[in-house]
């Protein structure tokens, strides 16, 4: 059994030991981070040699008052529960363990104490004080349990001596009449002085302990109601931006498509009328106004997937059907690069809605477009069972490891600041990410630099179970009116 209980805690680390309290603690091999249990192994300290003191006082006494035909038993006693007590507070220093001379103690006071008024009086000496302090001392020194098993040995002790009275034993008497009294108050005023000290070294400094950790904890809990009401006021503040941000880009986005939809008609317009130089300006225009048109239907998309109000009309859909759409649309923009596109797999049928099946392949199909110079993208679709697989793959300039794990994170590219080697606002990824969550899919990337990038959706199939569940999948829900290719 170890000395000493483990610390409680960093806050209960021992105060410097100022005064009398260095004296103390020398007998102490250590001193315990418990705050209880330094108090303890402090009071065991001096309530051993207040008793110790009190044995040799009253032993000298007795040896100055007592009868002629005293046998000097009692004072035999007394001198060895003063030396016992005496001893206890060295074998502290020299590592006995607090719980096992807390027991010795009591044990050696209670029945040495029950010796003494057996040749003193019986119940009527001053000894018997010491019989109710013992309990309580042991109660201090060793909890509930071991006070509760003092108290049970004074209770038997003092029945027994009440027994012997009425059986007719008479206790003998060790000082003589007009002595008797001085020692029986003499005794009262040590036991109170014990009592005292006990309330000194223990009630007083656990009961300061404890108003101290209240108005710690006071003061904790006045620090967590005030951060709790700043992040209250913040996530309220964060809410407001964050409700207005979508109002801002949803109106902006509605206001930009109105002046692009009219340049983009009066560009196509004039290109089919004018030649030479002028067609080239047009055809500049042109373009730049389907970049500006696509970073915009970019962030709508994003708006609408992350907003609380965002629904999903699913239904049985040709997975292959969708992803041929999606090439064809983008057959033209690849041919100018020189790149071969196609759609290929299996008719493979997803629980999926169209339109933001569309949005997501034309996203990833757009992107591979722009960031592939030499070679091919292709779109294969395959039947696994409970999932559709779909892999958008070029042979692009590929992205590192590093920049992979934040690729869905709106408006990042790979490159950026004045080393960007390819246009676009670093939607495109984010956006199909959103959108595929919404489907109640999955989507993961694999990229090397040089080698090309492919993306994997992971689709939940159209099983009967669903088909029978969704009826004829119609639903009313809020879409954003943009155009089919929804990419950065």
């Amino acid at each position: 059994m170890p000395p000493f209980a483990p610390p409680l805690s960093p806050s209960h680390r021992p105060e410097p030991p100022s005064g009398a309290l260095r004296a103390i603690e020398w007998f102490l091999p250590e001193v315990p981070s418990d705050r209880v249990m330094r108090l303890r192994a402090r009071l065991f300290v001096v309530l051993s040699f207040l008793v110790t003191a009190n044995m040799v006082l009253f032993a000298a006494l007795h040896t100055l008052h007592h009868v002629p035909d005293s046998d000097g038993t009692n004072i035999a006693v007394m001198l060895g529960i003063a030396a016992l007590n005496a001893s206890f507070p060295f074998l502290m220093r020299a590592r006995v363990g607090l719980p096992v001379l807390s027991v010795g103690f009591v044990l050696v006071l209670q029945l040495g104490v029950i010796v003494l008024a057996c040749y003193d009086l019986g119940m009527a000496s001053g000894a018997v004080f010491w019989l109710v302090v013992t309990p309580l001392a042991a109660a201090f020194l060793g909890g509930a349990r071991l006070g509760w098993a003092a108290a049970g040995i004074s209770v038997a002790g003092g029945l027994g001596m009440v027994a012997a009275t009425t059986l007719g034993w008479t206790f003998p008497t060790s000082l003589p009449p007009d002595k008797a009294g001085l020692h029986h108050l003499l005794s009262f005023l040590c036991c109170t002085g014990s009592v005292a000290a006990l309330a000194a070294l223990y009630e007083g400094p656990m009961v300061s302990s404890l108003r101290q950790l209240a108005d710690q904890l006071h003061a904790t809990n006045d620090q967590l109601e005030r951060e709790l009401v700043e992040r209250r006021r913040a996530q309220a503040q964060a809410e407001a931006a964050s409700r207005a941000k979508d109002v801002l880009l949803s109106n902006m986005s509605h206001e930009f498509r109105t002046p692009l939809a009219a340049i983009l008609g009066v560009s196509d317009l004039l290109m089919s009328e004018v030649e030479g130089p002028q067609r080239d300006f047009l055809r500049e225009i042109d373009a730049n106004a389907h970049r500006l048109r696509t970073t915009l239907d970019g962030m709508l998309d994003l708006t609408w997937a992350e907003s609380a109000g965002a629904e999903v009309m699913r239904r049985p859909l040709d997975v292959l059907a969708v992803a041929e759409t999606v090439v064809q649309a983008h057959q033209a923009e690849a041919a100018g690069k020189g790149l071969a596109i196609e759609a290929h797999g299996d008719a493979a049928c997803a629980f999926s809605d169209p339109d933001l099946l569309v949005r997501v392949l034309a996203a990833l199909v757009d992107n591979a477009v722009r960031f592939t110079e030499v070679g091919h993208v292709t779109v294969a679709v395959w039947d696994v069972g409970s999932e559709v697989l779909v892999e958008v793959a070029d042979t692009g300039i590929g992205m590192p490891d590093a920049f992979v794990a934040r690729a869905t994170t709106p408006f990042q590219q790979a490159s950026q600041g004045d080393a960007r080697t390819h246009e676009g606002a670093g939607l495109g990824l984010t956006v199909a990410a959103r959108l595929v969550d919404l489907l109640g899919g999955t989507m993961h990337i694999t990229s090397a630099p040089g080698r090309g990038t492919t993306v994997h959706l992971h689709l939940p199939a159209a099983t009967t179970t669903r088909v029978g569940a969704s009826g004829d999948g119609e639903a009313t829900r809020s879409l954003p009116m943009v155009g089919m290719v929804s990419a950065s």
